[in-house]
């Protein structure tokens, strides 16, 4: 009987929504849709903003100076070396982004550099390059070298070795999936899931009190407890659907927003796992997002005002989503018992590949349990008939 009385009511739901082919479109497609040109005009005005910067000189540190790959350097336009007191200065400086390249020779190069010009069958040994492969000017300066010394590898016999295995490319896997994974698009997508919550939940609760429909609900012999879940369960995978579409146009901009940094990272470096954490998680999330702006909305005596008083929680959300930019990613364990907050660093963990199962298990069930105790208010509030279907 429980079953039954559940999915008549989700059944319900679903039929109103999707009966309404405007609503379809305007919380199903069209978000998905302008998302993707957003995002990637934005990418584009990005580029075009970013783009006067691409002319300026790569820093390029150089120890023990071949003379003659000092005279390729020079010749070069788009290098200019740099000096620092020592190499783990250089280093330093490297990692602070006030140097492109560190490209450290061995004393004794030019002297094996003649001697294989020569015909000798002398071993060259490599210089070592250290650089960011994640970022765009040091990835740059890099790749400009390595023509320049490849260049010059042509007219050694025997060769020099390998040179991708004197290269150290010092970019982390934060750096290299970037900020926009770890950081941006969990805040993203929980405004995106927000904003298909709040597109269908309030019309429910609310725009059912304000028509008077729910009054006639309330006297049939349907358990409150029933009326409330199969309108969550059934609000919350509209609300997916929504969520679902946004999140597909955001994958589909994102070559144009990250650029080159997509070569290097992106949706497809997550694996099955992570796409089941991922989904658990959001699902989860929107169980509680929807829970509570379905239990918001039963205060409200119209759509318009269930939409004012649910306007603050939008805030919220997007506050907990930049907080991952300030968070250092190792949190406590309880700090997943925390709704929302759990799911915006779960979210950040997945995509930055720092995560652990025991966050993501901890993460939903907490959501799941939030989402029954909202579920047992929203209860309540059916059951406190006077202020269910007062429009006064």
């Amino acid at each position: 009987m429980m079953k039954n009385g559940i999915l008549t009511i989700a059944k319900k739901e679903l039929a109103r929504f999707f009966r309404d082919r405007r609503m379809v479109l305007t919380t199903i497609f069209l978000p998905g849709i302008l998302i993707y040109l957003i995002y990637s005009f934005l990418g584009s005005g990005m580029s075009a903003l970013l783009g006067d910067d691409e002319t300026a000189p790569y820093k390029v540190y150089v120890e023990n100076m071949p003379e003659t790959v000092g005279m390729l350097i020079d010749s070069t336009p788009m290098l200019d070396t740099v000096t620092y007191p020592s190499k783990e200065d250089a280093l330093l400086s490297l990692e602070e982004e006030r140097c492109d390249l560190v490209l450290l020779f061995d004393e004794d190069f030019d002297e094996e550099l003649a001697a294989s010009l020569a015909g000798g069958d002398v071993r060259v040994t490599p210089p070592t390059l250290h650089y960011y492969g994640a970022r765009a000017r040091s990835s740059e300066a890099y790749a400009t070298v390595m023509s320049l010394l490849s260049a010059l590898e042509t007219k050694l016999n025997p060769p020099l070795i390998d040179m991708s295995e004197s290269s150290v490319d010092l970019s982390t896997e934060e750096d290299v999936q970037g900020m926009l994974y770890s950081m941006l698009l969990p805040m993203l997508l929980m405004a995106m899931l927000f904003s298909g919550c709040l597109a269908v939940a309030p019309e429910s609760i609310a725009g059912e009190k304000e028509r008077g429909t729910i009054a006639t609900m309330l006297v049939t012999p349907l358990q409150r407890s029933h009326l409330a879940l199969g309108k969550i369960l059934s609000l919350s995978l509209i609300a997916l659907l929504s969520g679902m579409s946004s999140t597909v146009g955001i994958l589909l901009s994102l070559p144009k927003l990250m650029g080159d940094a997509m070569s290097t990272s992106g949706f497809s470096m997550l694996g099955v796992p992570d796409m089941l954490s991922l989904a658990a998680v959001i699902l989860s999330s929107v169980l509680v997002i929807v829970a509570l702006v379905s239990l918001i909305s039963s205060f409200a005596r119209s759509v318009k005002e269930a939409s004012t008083y649910v306007a603050p929680l939008m805030i919220i959300v997007m506050l907990l989503g930049v907080t991952t930019m300030f968070s250092s990613g190792d949190l406590m364990t309880v700090a997943y018992v925390i709704p929302l907050y759990n799911s915006v660093n779960c979210i950040a963990g997945i995509f930055g590949g720092d995560y652990s199962f025991l966050s993501i298990a901890v993460t939903v069930l907490s959501n799941l349990a939030v989402m029954g105790l909202l579920t047992y208010a929203l209860t309540l509030m059916f059951n406190h008939e006077r202020m269910i279907t007062d429009k006064s």
